[in-house]
């Protein structure tokens, strides 16, 4: 570079132009400057492919390099033929060995200090091999030209060639030397310093061997300015390429001077043996395992993927228990809404204290998994599997495996219950005729006192409470005596909306006179707006048996507290007592058929049987106690969307507003199929009658996303597939009978109210 630079400043300084008769004439020759060109980018060319051919050995090998190296050596011999020279002000420069053989030298240098000796060693046998052929090449067209006309060319004697040949190789043995001897000085200089003591070499050799002693130093000294400034562009992309192969770690180690020129049996005799093929095995297992890691970090990858879209939560732990990696499905699962979101780093005891005890005092090498069951709040169960990672006396990390098994949990106690109160119910089916008995005694006694109270007594009075209620009790008695006779757990809950207010003031007035004889004041704050779709009997039964449950825990001057809470899908009673309260072990068997705390009052077979009522409207039902400090009991159900409806403006023109709904209309009743049908479709809807449930299956594949809404009938169950298809409908479930009032659950898009929707239905 600093030789270009230097000629094209000299060139523009003398780059003149004068006028003959008109024109313009430069002053520098045409052919010249092209020869300077031609010359630096052979020059330039030929070093970057040697440089770029070393780099990329690790995909191609060195053969590429190799073969170039070949090539380049050939080429010498034939520009040696041609006399290629170019001039610049004072200087003579041998284009034809100053264009090549630093690029030649600069290969030697590199591939001994970063491949080792055997692949300089074969580099330099490339390199003789192609002086051997260049010269060969010579001799053939020497005599060539002796038997027939040739081109002219300079044809160089023998002499010369093999003088040529001998400087070239043994300048190549000179820069691998003082490479091996300048590492020792600095690693950073080996190649520079390894260059240019072979391109000192070379002159020296070539110009003794090729004119003799004296006229040999002579052309010493009238060439060596031409070698200097040639050779300077070389060093600075040594030094740069250098210091690329110290970073990489790219240098061979350290090894006596003469190891590339000794014998090897001398070799063995004085020095170790150095794996110089180890070390170009190593490469080689180097790329091998760079596509290893390629494919364990794809695998990585596709195991990251597969975590992420697992429905299980899957959770990763160091040996600290700290969370390393999580999915989606982890997050959404097992994050409580007291607790923030998982965080890399964050310990699981802070979100699960008691599966980290329980993985504290875990004995890994003779259990190896970790089985357990964590009950969430709001009733959610998990159950957590956890393996540890490596090995078993010290694990390095935990790979844990939780999945929601509510919905199994909740079934196996439900069976359960269901088979333990059935026994309950053979002993009862002895009982129950005699007690209806008694029951249909106190009914018919009752009228008797209702008939002859006079009027005056009755209107108002605590007196007609109290009958009232004596009455409502001596009813639901005999409803349940019914269940209990008929050996059934409780009847399949006939549906009607009602408030739930409504049911929870009967209940409570049926158990106040009871509360006031114990001195315990029972207060309520109950929002009467909500409305249920229950089985008004069954539900009054579950209230019942949580306040009297409540009463017998308090025993004496206590307070019950009754307390609706709405949320988005359903409403939440909650009974609280100050009572005695149970320990974990009585909490944990509340649910059981025939257990009792007798005195403390809680459990028995009403709260199994209430279990399982709340389980068949959609609800759920969960104790929270603690000993000493009370019990609370939490029914949740869903609201019923009709609620506030008691009442509806009917409508004598079709609604413009289900011009935009699309509507699938599955019923068993042809002619209220066809009624609705005209019904809707004058409203401005698109209709698609439909006579069973596999047409409904067609109708959602071929357009899920076209229709709305679902009118179906009562009668026609969906399996869990097809609901699974409906989940984005407004569904309407008709009773076409006509006892009970349309069920209505509205996507959350609708575009249309519950009230519009019953009153298009009562019109219709």
């Amino acid at each position: 570079m600093t030789g270009f630079w230097l000629f094209w400043q000299s060139y523009l300084q003398n780059l003149q132009w004068v006028t003959d008769d008109g024109g313009l004439v430069q002053s520098a020759s045409d052919a010249q400057i092209q020869g300077w060109i031609y010359f630096l980018g052979i020059y330039f060319v030929v070093s970057a492919l040697m440089l770029i051919l070393h780099r990329a050995r690790a995909q191609l090998t060195l053969a590429p390099m190799l073969a170039f190296c070949g090539l380049l050596t050939f080429l010498v011999w034939q520009l040696a033929q041609i006399g290629w020279w170019v001039d610049w002000q004072d200087f003579k420069i041998n284009a034809a060995l100053l264009s090549i053989i630093p690029a030649l030298l600069m290969g030697g240098v590199i591939t001994y200090a970063m491949d080792g000796t055997r692949a300089a060693r074969a580099y330099h046998a490339v390199l003789i091999g192609g002086t051997v052929l260049g010269m060969g090449y010579a001799v053939f067209l020497d005599i060539l030209g002796q038997v027939t006309p040739t081109p002219s060319i300079f044809i160089a004697p023998l002499l010369m060639q093999i003088a040529l040949a001998a400087a070239l190789a043994i300048a190549v043995i000179v820069a691998i030397l003082a490479t091996e001897t300048a590492r020792r000085v600095s690693v950073y200089l080996a190649l520079p310093l390894g260059f240019i003591a072979g391109m000192v070499t070379f002159l020296p050799l070539w110009s003794v061997l090729t004119y003799g002693f004296s006229n040999g130093l002579l052309n010493i000294s009238l060439e060596w300015p031409e070698y200097l400034l040639i050779g300077a562009p070389a060093v600075p992309l040594l030094l740069l390429y250098n210091w690329l192969g110290v970073r990489a770690n790219g240098m061979m180690p350290e090894r006596p001077v003469f190891h590339f020129i000794a014998a090897q049996e001398q070799m063995l005799r004085e020095y170790p043996p150095i794996q110089d093929t180890a070390v170009i095995e190593a490469r080689s297992q180097i790329g091998e395992l760079r596509q290893l890691n390629m494919a364990l970090q794809q695998a990585e990858a596709l195991r990251h993927q597969q975590m992420q879209l697992s429905p299980l939560a899957m959770l990763e732990l160091d040996r600290h228990l700290r969370l390393s990696r999580f999915n989606t499905a982890s997050e959404t699962m097992l994050v409580r809404d007291n607790n923030p979101p998982f965080a890399l780093g964050v310990s699981l005891a802070d979100y699960f204290p008691e599966i980290t005890t329980a993985m504290a005092g875990t004995d890994w090498q003779a259990q190896k998994l970790l089985k357990q069951q964590l009950t969430l709040d709001g009733g959610q169960v998990i159950e957590w599997m956890i393996l540890p990672i490596g090995d078993l006396k010290q694990p390095i990390g935990y790979s844990v495996l939780a999945q929601d098994v509510t919905a199994r949990e909740q079934a196996a106690q439900r069976r359960i219950l269901s088979e333990r109160i059935r026994g309950i119910h053979q002993t009862g089916q002895v009982i129950h005729h005699d007690f209806s008995n008694l029951m249909l005694a106190i009914q018919s006694h009752l009228q008797v006192v209702l008939q002859n109270i006079p009027a005056e007594r009755m209107t108002g009075g605590e007196v007609e409470q109290a009958l009232l209620a004596i009455q409502n009790a001596s009813d639901r008695g005999r409803d349940m005596l019914t269940q209990l006779g008929a050996g059934q757990v409780f009847q399949k809950p006939e549906l009607q909306p009602v408030a739930l207010a409504q049911i929870i003031h009967d209940a409570v007035r049926l158990i106040t006179p009871q509360a006031r004889s114990q001195g315990i004041a029972i207060t309520t704050d109950i929002d009467a707006s909500f409305w249920v779709e229950v089985d008004i009997t069954q539900i009054s039964r579950v209230v019942m048996n949580l306040l009297s449950n409540a009463l017998r825990a308090i025993g004496q001057n206590g307070q019950i507290d009754v307390v609706t809470q709405a949320d988005q899908n359903g409403i939440t009673l909650v009974v609280q007592d100050n009572g005695c309260g149970m320990n974990s072990e009585q909490l944990a068997k509340a649910f059981d058929p025939g257990f009792s705390t007798k005195g403390q009052g809680q459990g028995g077979l009403g709260l199994a049987i209430s279990y399982l009522i709340i389980e068949a409207h959609g609800g759920r039902l969960s104790l929270s106690s603690e000993k000493g400090r009370g019990t609370i009991a939490k029914i949740w159900l869903p609201l019923w969307h009709g609620q506030n409806q008691g009442h509806y403006d009917v409508k004598t023109k079709p609604s413009p507003s289900f011009a935009s709904e699309n509507i699938l209309l599955l019923l068993n009743q042809n002619d209220l199929r066809q009624r609705l049908a005209e019904h809707f479709g004058a409203c401005g809807s698109e209709v698609a009658e439909l006579a069973n449930t596999q047409e409904l299956a067609a109708v959602l594949l071929e357009a899920p996303e076209y229709w709305t809404i679902l009118i179906r009938g009562k009668d026609i169950a969906l399996d869990p597939a097809l609901w699974h298809q409906c989940r984005y409908l407004s569904d309407i479930v008709l009773d076409q009978s006509g006892k009970s009032p349309p069920r209505i659950r509205l996507n959350a898009n609708s575009n249309i109210s519950a009230e519009e929707i019953l009153a298009e239905l009562r019109t219709a």
